[in-house]
């Protein structure tokens, strides 16, 4: 099955809302397209983001507005243009758009042309793409980012006061190229630091990401997430790290989404992994005990699934559970309790932990 028949059967099964959780798409992508061209599948997902998929389902954008844009993002993003257009004809089959390569570069072009036009001193760029002179956006309502002190414009054309671009979300170069301070030097065991961004509101507002403290040894530090940032499941059978669905997630979309150029360097990896899950060990020696290990989940967590109980939630360990039961990893209760949970729970919460350098 192509990989656009695959996307095709999945909005006949789940409507246009299968574009609206990317770890979702990518995991019901994989089920639907087992017998797909392995590399294309893995161009396809290595070139397709969250992003792409919002721009797919934005009833406010026309078919062509969508295509260019898309377009733009994979360029923006180094792609080669055979790869560009095998993602949008992925997708012109099942959304129904009138296709062709000319007219799509054409409206690209064009779409450039009026991102550049310069801006008056007073207006503004929303999320939505709207141009607007006062305080709330005039089609969605959000209301004007904060000024900074220095505008930039992005890669997109949109001109920006804010660290990361108000149109596509892409961080202004100043920001990820300014050398960063040294978040742990004066950082002692259970303080919190701020190190690295992700989504964090219901919204999918980018903050700092809190970690807690949980050891020192030498000259590194071992952090874990003060929240837990994401729900998903930890694999869809079989509970072995090493080649487990989270661990890849980890290592690949959270690594580089999270962390900018600079503050990869911070970063130790123990393992082959940058970044990973507590084993029931490591639960045990650092945290107390069970109130210790309680987590609360970011509301952007709970918006993708987390279950919560009393505010708080689940969060996944990486040790199998015992007794041969090779589809049970052992987690973390609401309660803080460890126990066992079936891999393929999707409500399950990530707090990463990693490794860095003082």
């Amino acid at each position: 099955m192509k990989i656009s028949e695959a996307i095709k059967e999945m909005i006949k099964l789940r409507g246009l809302s299968i574009f609206d959780n990317y770890k979702i798409f990518i995991a019901m992508l994989a089920d639907f397209s087992t017998d797909t061209n392995s590399k294309e599948l893995s161009i396809f997902k290595k070139a397709v983001d969250d992003k792409i998929l919002k721009i797919c389902s934005d009833n406010n954008l026309k078919d062509n507005n969508k295509i260019a844009k898309i377009r733009m993002r994979l360029e923006d993003d180094g792609f080669a243009e055979h790869t560009i257009n095998f993602v949008i004809e992925s997708f012109a089959l099942p959304l129904g758009w009138n296709y062709t390569l000319k007219q799509t570069m054409e409206q690209t072009q064009q779409t450039k042309q009026v991102q550049t036009k310069p801006a008056n001193n007073t207006d503004w760029t929303c999320s939505c793409g709207t141009v607007n002179s006062g305080n709330f956006c005039g089609n969605c309502g959000a209301s004007k980012p904060t000024p900074q002190n220095i505008d930039w414009t992005c890669s997109c054309g949109t001109v920006n006061k804010t660290n990361f671009c108000t149109n596509c979300g892409k961080q202004s170069e100043q920001q990820s190229i300014s050398p960063v301070s040294n978040p742990f030097t004066n950082a002692k065991i259970a303080d919190y630091v701020k190190f690295g961004n992700y989504p964090q509101t219901a919204n999918g507002d980018i903050l700092p990401i809190e970690w807690q403290i949980l050891a020192r040894k030498k000259n590194k530090m071992l952090l874990i997430s003060k929240y837990g940032l994401e729900a998903m499941r930890f694999n869809s059978s079989f509970n072995y790290w090493g080649t487990s669905e989270i661990r890849t997630w980890l290592n690949s979309f959270f690594y580089y989404k999270a962390f900018n150029k600079n503050e990869k360097k911070y970063i130790t990896p123990v393992g082959g992994d940058s970044v990973f899950l507590l084993s029931k060990y490591e639960a045990e020696e650092y945290f107390a005990n069970n109130e210790a290990r309680m987590c609360k989940p970011t509301d952007y967590a709970m918006v993708n699934g987390a279950y919560v109980n009393n505010d708080y939630c689940l969060w996944w360990l990486c040790s199998p559970a015992p007794d041969d039961d090779s589809n049970h990893v052992y987690d973390v209760g609401s309660g803080g309790g460890i126990r066992h949970c079936l891999v393929k729970y999707d409500d399950v919460v990530v707090r990463p932990a990693l490794w860095v350098n003082l």
